[in-house]
């Protein structure tokens, strides 16, 4: 086929869909959960896929992980409550829980707050 034809024409309704999301590995404890009622058996068409996208982003980034993000608040709230992390802006709070991404070393820092090892010395 030159560059200059066109690609054959794919219809939604090929990729073989469904209103079930099945996830990439057994770790989750299922093999796949409905999107909506009877999912199993809803096809994906040219029609629905916006209905589709929707529920599928809202089950793996809300339903689908609600279970993980209350026991992370829980144990976040352990440590440091929410309540008091109120006193400080969000980069504030970004530096606290990740650190400064983009350190600034100098030769000074290299040399003070590292030991060197396997026959290297300071000198080498």
């Amino acid at each position: 086929m030159s560059g200059s034809e066109a690609s054959p024409a794919i219809r939604l309704e090929d990729l073989g869909l469904n209103f079930q999301y099945s996830p990439s590995s057994h770790v989750y404890g299922y093999q796949a959960v409905d999107l909506c009622s009877r999912g199993e058996f809803e096809e994906v068409t040219i029609d629905n896929v916006e209905d589709y996208i929707e529920l599928l982003t809202d089950f793996c980034l809300n339903k689908g992980i609600n279970k993980q993000l209350l026991a992370f608040k829980e144990g976040f709230d352990l440590v440091f409550p929410l309540e008091k992390l109120g006193a400080f802006s969000p980069d504030e709070v970004r530096l606290m829980l990740c650190g400064d991404q983009s350190p600034c070393w100098t030769r000074e820092d290299v040399l003070n707050y590292t030991e060197p090892k396997l026959g290297y010395t300071k000198e080498s």
